[in-house]
């Protein structure tokens, strides 16, 4: 009985042993790619952020995916959309984009392609194609080409602007054009 089963057990360990072989690429392949997935991923999200029973804003997007790595950040693939609110729950300013995101270390959050900010207050409105807020300094900015309108003017900026982060008080770098609006 003995020599009937070392027959049966020797080739199924060798053929155990040989058909279990993964080059050390395949095997490297496998291991980066998962470095580039999100940790998580949500789709149509709705996000309330309220400070001391105020809500501060609302986020909405279509796709969020999170990315747990030495320097975190959350993804918004396929965009976002963001109402802000004031202190009796009126929406003061909303911002828009097809891309964006937020890097949480450094407090610092990038939207992109057909981006727009709309400051219902002073009744004002950006679009540029990439926008960075920096929450540490409290500033939002763009190198990139501008248009604000306001009541009164339409203003093109070729070398982007900076603002505080209400888009209350902004400067545009190299004025391309201004155009007077009528009522």
């Amino acid at each position: 009985m003995k020599p009937f089963l070392l027959i049966i057990l020797i080739p199924l360990t060798y053929l155990a042993f040989s058909g279990c072989s993964n080059s050390v690429d395949e095997v490297n392949e496998v291991t980066a790619t998962r470095d580039t997935l999100p940790n998580e991923s949500a789709y149509d999200v709705v996000i309330h952020y309220s400070e001391e029973g105020l809500t501060q804003f609302t986020l909405e997007t279509k796709q969020l995916d999170r990315y747990n790595l030495a320097s975190p950040y959350i993804e918004f693939p396929k965009g976002l959309f963001v109402r802000f609110y004031d202190s009796i729950g009126g929406v003061k300013s909303e911002l828009r984009a097809n891309y964006a995101i937020s890097y949480e270390g450094k407090k610092r959050m990038e939207a992109r392609n057909d981006v727009e900010i709309t400051n219902y207050e002073r009744e004002q409105t950006l679009n540029t194609e990439h926008l960075i807020w920096d929450q540490h300094k409290h500033k939002i900015f763009s190198e990139e080409f501008v248009r604000i309108t306001t009541k009164e003017h339409i203003i093109f900026g070729e070398k982007g602007f900076e603002s505080d982060e209400e888009f209350n008080q902004w400067t545009i770098r190299k004025i391309s054009g201004k155009l007077d609006i009528t009522s």
